[in-house]
């Protein structure tokens, strides 16, 4: 199957799932050169208003979106190396200080980040800061 059919299956299943459970309309957008790359993959989770949004980040509802779409793509067949940070935690003695210990932190942030990205949006705060292009908000 080709990545962008497992990831079209897997986010109508989770969006399937939690509008039932959150009582909540929200979609999802996805964009990225994951036929390439599949860890370059960032998907939005779009919630009506700002409200609804604090509402499902209050009830703590995010972290468990993100889990099970994760878990949905790769049932579905997507890699599942590019779930995995490249450095998933860094300990380090006193030595690294004030310049050094920031470069080393920009440096580690930017190899985690280096996977599948998941977030949550508003349409009321695309609407107000890019007049509803969502490719514009994103820029």
């Amino acid at each position: 199957m080709r990545i962008n059919k497992i990831i079209k299956k897997s986010l109508k299943s989770v969006e399937k799932e939690y509008r039932a459970k959150l009582n909540e309309y929200f979609y999802s957008y996805y964009f990225g050169n994951y036929e390439k790359d599949p860890r370059s993959l960032s998907i939005f989770f779009i919630f009506k208003t700002n409200i609804d949004l604090e509402n499902i980040i209050k009830q703590k509802k995010t972290d468990e979106i993100k889990q099970r779409t994760i878990d949905c793509l790769i049932q579905n067949g997507y890699p599942s190396d590019a779930f995995e940070s490249v450095i998933k935690s860094f300990e380090h003695d006193d030595i690294f200080i004030g310049e050094i210990d920031s470069q080393v932190s920009k440096i580690i942030t930017s190899l985690n980040s280096s996977c599948v990205d998941i977030s949550f949006i508003s349409d009321e705060d695309i609407d107000n800061k890019a007049n509803g292009d969502i490719n514009l908000y994103l820029r």
